[in-house]
């Protein structure tokens, strides 16, 4: 398995220098930005697995850099750093998409533990998609009558809801095929 690439966006040196060393220790690509412009271009040239976003930056602060690299790559586990965190801070980051939030001075153990269940995550996420789309791939509707489109919308429109669905139907004719269906749709 390749090695995983670390992002370390700050603009203090001694901190990008500090976690590059650490996260090289333990086997880890790293690289690292000193600005949120700079952090952009570099996930869209090199795909990091994972990125330590600092909220307070010089030109786009952590937030917007957040907000534009989610936008780009929305499964891209991002944990945000900072040494003026507050309660507000945190929560906003979460809510765009943060998978977590360390208040310096950093933690080494701290650091190395949400890395590493950022990816654990990530890699569990990905699996999940694969083998939904598998399950998806293996069981299919077919045909195209006037009735089976319709049973395609109503598996559609069931599926967009969080409600309960009772399925009804004689013995054989693929109430389990449509149970299927209503849970690997994506919403």
């Amino acid at each position: 398995m390749a090695e995983p690439i670390v992002l370390i966006v700050d603009d203090e040196g001694s901190i990008r220098e500090s976690l590059s060393e650490i996260f090289k220790d333990e086997g880890y690509y790293v690289l690292t930005s000193s600005s949120g412009e700079e952090a952009i271009e570099t996930v869209k040239e090199q795909s990091p697995d994972l990125i330590f976003l600092d909220i307070w930056l010089s030109g786009i602060d952590g937030i917007q850099t957040l907000e534009e690299i989610k936008g780009l790559k929305p499964d891209l586990p991002i944990i945000m750093i900072s040494g003026h965190g507050n309660i507000e801070l945190a929560v906003k980051a979460t809510r765009i998409g943060a998978y977590d939030f360390l208040e310096k001075p950093l933690s080494l153990e701290r650091v190395l533990l949400a890395a590493k269940r950022a990816l654990e995550k990530q890699a569990l996420e990905t699996e999940y998609k694969a083998l939904k789309q598998d399950l998806t791939k293996r069981f299919r509707l077919i045909g195209s009558s006037q009735k089976m489109t319709i049973l395609k919308e109503q598996i559609d429109m069931a599926a967009q809801s969080n409600s309960r669905v009772l399925i009804m139907g004689e013995s054989g004719s693929g109430k389990e095929l449509v149970a299927r269906f209503l849970c690997t749709i994506p919403s």
